[in-house]
């Protein structure tokens, strides 16, 4: 995804568990495949917060080019990685780099916000197909 939220940064990480519409939204959509746990890493292409108080704001492209190392190297550290979902247009604005560090399939789709998920009612649909096709890559 993106970056991390003012309700991630409060837990101290990024979970599909965290208290949130997203992460709900998210855990929701990953159960749907049935993607276990075990199979998945969450990391937000910019892995600190951007933003005021509680306020996040839109990743700007100098945010983008500062987490290139930081998302390299969390890249690195999978030696197994089948795939990597790109939620959301900041992430998606990475896919060339995260295409350069690991062979791995690059897919794209929506972020899953209440906010996106209320506006564009195709987006939760994407995203689904895009996690089942995830889900068949891993099982390969």
């Amino acid at each position: 995804m993106e970056a991390p939220g003012p309700k991630a940064v409060d837990t101290g990480f990024v979970s599909r568990n965290n208290p949130d519409p997203t992460a709900r939204n998210l855990c929701c959509l990953l159960s749907e495949p049935a993607i276990p746990r075990s199979w998945t890493a969450l990391w937000n292409v910019i892995p600190w917060y951007v933003g005021e108080g509680g306020r996040i704001r839109r990743a700007k492209q100098s945010d983008l080019i500062a987490a290139r190392s930081p998302l390299a190297e969390a890249l690195s550290i999978f030696e197994s990685l089948r795939c990597v979902v790109l939620l959301g247009k900041a992430a998606g604005r990475c896919e060339s780099m995260i295409s350069a560090a690991t062979p791995s399939r690059v897919l794209k789709t929506w972020h899953p916000s209440a906010r996106v998920f209320n506006v564009w009612k195709e987006a939760i649909c994407d995203v689904k197909r895009t996690l089942q096709e995830a889900r068949e890559m891993a099982e390969r």
